[in-house]
């Protein structure tokens, strides 16, 4: 009887130790990722602002450049608006400018 109490005890001794590797294993993955998301999120959070503040920095600049060439081809300097894909609008020839021979 003895025997078989001392196997019991054995078992459970043994179960119970692997089921406190296995919480401190998880406690230790849930640390790791806690403080990795933590820097991680930082670092990515600066880096998005950053791109997205550059983006607006070139759309304010292209929509300057295309409200200068606009002014620019209202005065007859041969500039052509560009349209929303940053292409050339067509041409609208008035009858001045091509008597005249400018803004061709």
């Amino acid at each position: 009887m003895r025997a078989f109490v001392d196997i019991v005890q054995n078992l459970t001794s043994s179960i119970r130790f692997i089921i406190g590797a296995v919480v401190l294993g998880l406690m230790a993955v849930g640390l790791f990722m806690t403080i990795g998301a933590t820097y991680v999120s930082h670092k990515a959070v600066d880096s998005i602002g950053e791109r997205v503040e550059r983006l607006g920095e070139e759309a304010i600049r292209a929509e300057q450049e295309a409200r200068r060439a606009e002014e620019l081809a209202k005065d007859g300097w041969g500039y052509r608006p560009v349209d929303a894909n940053g292409k050339p609008a067509p041409r609208q020839r008035d009858s001045e400018s091509v008597k005249n021979g400018w803004g061709d």
